[in-house]
């Protein structure tokens, strides 16, 4: 198990522009061509994950269902991302068929949160850099749905700068890059508030 720095940083689309701009000029490399991925994001019928997420507490969970919509071959996975006090991991595992649709109509059951149900949509535009030994991603068109029903949706304004280091990465470094105020954001949490579901 590795643990690793995330910090998620939103900023209007320009700002972004001209960041990635001054990342291409100090020599940062394309890593990926750029691609759609969306996200279902499970939680218990009382949101649990939700609110640990808003509370910052630890340790915490996110539950997905990730796939890239236009890739020439669809592939599910589910995805558990953990943050704990020694740092945060991803674990990821690629589902069958059968699977998929047994999670889908079931529910996933987790050990610390019971029985999770999927709850919100959140597709986005991502486009990857290495610069410095590092994972630089923006996203953009970010949109949120609720999957209860298909009229309640968002579209988010801002596009969100992830960066991805070593957890021994100094934080003077990853503020030299990006010198952004940071605050805590994540794409499920804004969703819920987004769609007023909670």
């Amino acid at each position: 198990m590795s643990y690793r720095v995330e910090e998620k940083i939103p900023i209007t689309l320009s700002d972004s522009d001209q960041f990635l701009e001054y990342l291409k000029k100090k020599g940062s490399k394309i890593l990926f061509p750029k691609r759609i991925i969306k996200s279902n994001y499970f939680d218990s019928n009382d949101y649990m994950l939700f609110r640990d997420s808003e509370e910052g507490l630890l340790p915490r969970k996110k539950v997905r269902i990730r796939h890239y919509p236009l890739s020439d071959k669809i592939e599910y996975s589910l995805e558990i991302k953990i943050s704990s006090i020694e740092g945060r991991y991803k674990s990821t595992k690629k589902l069958l068929n059968s699977q998929l649709r047994s999670i889908n109509s079931n529910g996933y059951f987790d050990q610390d949160y019971g029985l999770l149900e999927k709850k919100v949509s959140v597709s986005y535009q991502r486009e990857y850099f290495a610069f410095e030994g590092i994972r630089i991603t923006r996203d953009t068109e970010i949109f949120y749905q609720d999957l209860s029903t298909k009229t309640n949706y968002f579209n988010e304004k801002d596009s969100v700068i992830e960066i991805k280091a070593p957890e021994n990465t100094p934080v003077d470094f990853l503020l030299k890059i990006i010198p952004s105020s940071r605050r805590r954001f994540t794409k499920y949490c804004n969703a819920i508030r987004s769609l007023n579901l909670v």
